[in-house]
Order: C-alpha cells, then structure tokens, then sequence
C-alpha cells in the first residue's frame, strides 16, 4: 500500500498516517514469520545435505556385509522419512503464502486464516481456486462477513472539487489492510 494512492483518494494527512500504519502494524509479523520459515528452511536444506552425506559414507562402507546393509536400508528409510516431512513443511509454507495473500486481495483480517484448515485443501488439485472460493463462501456468509466489510470512502471533496447542490456522493469500496 502506497501513500500516493491513499492521497489520490483524496484522504488527508491524518487518515493516510492511520491506514498505513495499521497497515504496517499487520504487514511486519507476517514479514517475521516468512523470516522465521526461511530460517527453518535453510536448517531443514542443511540437514538433508548431511543425512544425504551420511548415506553415501555408509553406502562405501557396507560392501558386502550384511549388517552393514541393514543400517545402511534403516538409514535411507530414516532420510526418506525427514525428506517427506522437509516436504510437507514446503508446501504447508507455500499453502500459508497463498492464502495470506488471498485474504488480503479480499480485504480480509489476519483472523480469517485461523477459519481455513490447511488439511482440507492438502490434496486439492488446483488449491488457489479452493481457496479462492473458501474465502468467498465466507464472505458471503451472515456470520463472516464481518471479517471482509469494506471501508467506504466518500468522494465528496476529490481533488479539491466539491459536488454540486442535488448530486450524491460517490463511494468506494476498498478492502481493509487491517
């Protein structure tokens, strides 16, 4: 969200300082999660290389012995296992960036994420337009919509011009970014 935006509007100062700093006041712990999640990614890379590494060693020491064998196959079911949940790890991130940033295109609070349940769209062919239509069923819903209302601007004073005596004033609907 940019300020000329908000001032092409036609807000003043005051209300443009408002919404941004609500704004930023949502945006930074998202930021801190993704910073969060990059961290644990780059320990999870870290570790797959090692066991990766560990397997190969083990691999050249087994040869022919047959207990040497076994470890090396209890091993690779162990990396094969942590690799599998590296990769659950990946997509639940990459679910939970798709749908902040669908919330967000449909001017939805940071509580609504708590109203989706990840393993319901795990297996979904196309997940964006699952997603998709989970937020708009809740925002259609009597007892959800709260959560998307939008903010109305009044247009009355746009660019210094004042309406004339009988028109109405035009509105905007914008989605909240808080």
């Amino acid at each position: 969200m940019e300020r000329k935006a908000l001032e092409d509007l036609g807000l003043e100062k005051e209300a443009i300082d408002k919404v941004l700093n609500l704004h930023h006041s949502e945006l930074e712990p998202l930021k801190e999660k993704v910073a969060a999640k990059d961290v644990e990614i780059s320990k999870l890379n870290e570790s797959s290389k090692e066991t990766q590494k560990s397997i190969d060693e083990l691999a050249k020491k087994a040869g022919g012995n047959d207990e040497l064998k076994k470890a090396f196959e209890d091993f690779k079911a162990e990396a094969e296992q942590k690799e599998n949940a590296y990769k659950q790890d990946i997509k639940k991130r990459d679910f939970d960036a798709l749908l902040t940033s669908e919330i967000t295109k449909r001017g939805g609070k940071s509580i609504v994420k708590k109203l989706i349940n990840y393993d319901e769209f795990a297996e979904v062919e196309n997940a964006n337009e699952a997603v998709a239509k989970a937020l708009d069923d809740l925002r259609g819903a009597e007892d959800t919509k709260v959560l998307f209302e939008p903010v109305k601007v009044d247009e009355t004073n746009v660019g210094g011009s004042k309406l004339g005596e009988g028109e109405t004033p035009a509105t905007v609907e914008m989605p909240t970014y808080f």
